[in-house]
């Protein structure tokens, strides 16, 4: 089988006259071609690298050899360069591996900085913002108690004006009241002396007049309620504290 061909076998198989083919593959250095014995050869692979679809012509009657040879050399020619491809994609494929790798070693690093700067700037933010809701938190229950407080005092206050009012009247009620007892016609001796001076009765007939009249037990009993209904009113009903800010 050849596997090499001639100058003119080459320039014969690419179409182009000898002198043509010499000057623009061979002197140009498209072409490598081998000496042996003063003699220059091609060899087939590298023809075909050049002329993959050029096609053989007969040059001497050996011309189906040199068919059979130049279609298995493409064949051995495509493999191979299967096989280089093949080895290209395998290095950038580590190439790639190496770089994701380097980039996701390069992220993470830049990340975990990130994040430590990040993650205290943050802590300290979360810090101070609790700190100032517990401070607005005392302020607010502070005034809050404040108005609270002046609000029971004026209660309690109003409520003990009114108890005192009401104690004045009731106090002074039954004094005023006084049971009308019947005045006798003063006295007259048989002897026609003057009459008796009242000052001058019994000490009993004067505690009987001078006694007064106690409330009836209907008076009493509204006193009574009156007095229960301020007193539990009176008591402060203190309402429930809300606590705001509690985000923390």
């Amino acid at each position: 089988m050849q596997n090499y061909l001639s100058i003119n076998e080459a320039s014969n198989m690419s179409g182009l006259s000898e002198d043509v083919f010499v000057q623009q593959y061979i002197d140009s250095g498209v072409i490598s071609i081998k000496v042996e014995d003063g003699v220059k050869s091609i060899e087939l692979s590298e023809f075909l690298r050049v002329f993959p679809n050029a096609k053989a012509k007969a040059v001497n009657s050996g011309n189906s050899e040199v068919e059979l040879a130049l279609k298995q050399q493409k064949i051995e020619n495509l493999e191979y360069q299967v096989v280089q491809l093949q080895r290209q994609l395998e290095k950038q494929s580590e190439d790639y591996s190496w770089l994701r790798n380097k980039f996701d070693s390069t992220t993470l690093l830049l990340e975990q900085k990130l994040d430590t700067s990040e993650l205290d700037k943050h802590k300290q933010e979360i810090k101070k913002l609790s700190e100032e809701s517990v401070q607005w938190e005392k302020k607010y229950n502070t005034l809050l108690a404040a108005n609270e407080l002046k609000t029971l005092l004026k209660e309690n206050r109003e409520l003990k004006e009114k108890l005192e009012s009401l104690n004045k009247v009731s106090s002074t009620k039954p004094s005023n009241v006084v049971r009308s007892e019947p005045v006798a016609p003063p006295a007259v001796s048989a002897s026609g002396a003057t009459p008796v001076n009242n000052s001058l009765q019994s000490p009993s007939a004067q505690v009987k007049s001078s006694n007064p009249v106690m409330p009836t037990s209907t008076s009493e009993n509204q006193y009574r309620h009156q007095t229960a209904t301020l007193e539990r009113q009176s008591e402060p009903v203190k309402p429930k504290r809300r606590k705001i800010f509690g985000i923390f």
